[in-house]
């Protein structure tokens, strides 16, 4: 399981979120239901977006918005 539990997007921090895939690991880093992905995963999901996080790290600065 992964040790760091945030993430920073934007210049605001956000808890990371568990893999949610029930019936099999993740396919990207092997994740079991309720672990963290392993940093860099894409299959990780942003938190405030539900988007893909390794995306969401790239862009601009003050461009990320939380789809609601």
């Amino acid at each position: 399981m992964q040790e760091e539990k945030l993430v920073v997007l934007d210049g605001r921090t956000y808890e990371r979120l568990p893999y949610d895939g029930a019936d099999e690991p993740c396919p990207g880093c092997g994740a079991e239901f309720g672990q963290l992905h392993v940093a860099g995963c894409g299959y990780e999901r942003c938190p405030t977006c539900d988007g893909y996080l390794v995306t969401c790290m790239q862009m601009e600065p003050d461009s990320h918005t939380k789809h609601d």
